[in-house]
């Protein structure tokens, strides 16, 4: 039975609230929607005991919060490590954000509703390998993890993945779309450096949660010049598990690829646990450089505050999917 196709609205005096749910009772999403607007912070984490939620999404007094549960987090950097039999990806995986952040979402829709898209069936998430089942889930990790690593090879071939320069959009958006059923609709948004016209923000990622569409972002790096200029050196992608919007704080949530947090730093042969990151947004005018062009736009930049690079990060492109029906 799919999932994701049952939404009830409610409404309070004024009719000033709209709520879209999926398997939480408008209670619990109203108490949960309260305390993240209250601390700031959006994290699903907060409905695991709340079921078969899927996608939620609140409007409330000029405020805008969507949260989707249940996403995986796959680590793109792999290495070999031939004692256990773990398998590696070229260059250890570090430029396979794309590939990653792909796989997440696939993962995802294979799981609700859509068994027929890869890999659908298979739990990557790893099994704490303490207790008397130790043995049997490091075992279960390790099956997986190279499964996992399979898989990702695979996009990353096919999406044409260099360890120099990563993955285009424009190939992440194609792979992706040939991997659905027809029914499935996956489309590119947004801009880079001085091109296209369509900027990338809180309010565009809150109307696609929405609509019930699920979203791959990438968002650009770039390394201010004394003239107060910025020039793209690199980007990376992410998979998009909410969005909060109130008149005092901009934060969205998402699974990072390359953060491997919960495994040492030097351990990439392992599956790191699943998290959820929160990062907060800020809006800038950003004058780009690019080849000697100069271009002022609005930007939302993505705040890291642990970073001790001069490099700023500002969302720059969407993969949007839709399916047959709101996830």
């Amino acid at each position: 039975m799919r999932t994701g196709v049952n939404r009830y609205g409610h409404s309070h005096t004024g009719g000033r609230m709209k709520l879209k749910q999926i398997g939480y009772s408008s209670c619990a999403l109203l108490l949960a929607m309260s305390a993240t607007i209250g601390c700031g912070v959006g994290d699903e984490s907060q409905f695991a005991s709340e079921g078969a939620a899927v996608l939620s999404t609140v409007e409330w007094d000029g405020s805008y919060w969507a949260v989707l549960s249940g996403m995986p987090d796959l680590d793109q950097r792999r290495t070999e490590d031939l004692s256990r039999g773990i398998f590696g990806l070229p260059g250890g995986g570090g430029m396979y954000c794309g590939p990653a952040a792909a796989m997440n979402l696939l993962s995802y829709i294979g799981s609700h509703g859509y068994p027929e898209v890869s890999p659908s069936t298979i739990d990557f998430e790893p099994r704490p390998e303490i207790g008397p089942l130790a043995t049997r889930n490091a075992l279960f990790n390790a099956s997986n993890y190279n499964l996992a690593t399979m898989f990702l090879a695979t996009l990353g071939d096919e999406m044409n993945t260099s360890t120099d320069t990563g993955t285009s959009t424009a190939n992440l958006a194609r792979v992706i779309e040939n991997r659905l059923p027809s029914s499935f609709e996956v489309k590119k948004k947004g801009n880079r450096n001085c091109e296209g016209d369509i900027v990338i923000t809180p309010q565009l990622i809150y109307n696609n949660f929405d609509a019930g569409k699920l979203m791959i972002l990438k968002y650009g790096k770039y390394e201010p010049n004394s003239d107060g200029s910025v020039s793209r050196t690199g980007g990376h992608y992410v998979t998009l598990t909410g969005v909060l919007i109130t008149s005092d704080r901009v934060s969205i949530t998402y699974k990072d690829p390359y953060r491997d947090r919960g495994v040492s730093v030097t351990d990439t042969s392992r599956q790191s646990p699943f998290v959820t990151d929160t990062r907060v947004l800020e809006e800038e005018e950003v004058r780009h450089r690019r080849s000697g062009r100069d271009c002022r736009r609005d930007r939302w930049r993505v705040l890291r505050p642990e970073s001790t690079s001069t490099a700023r990060w500002y969302m720059e492109q969407l993969v949007v999917v839709k399916g047959p029906s709101p996830f």
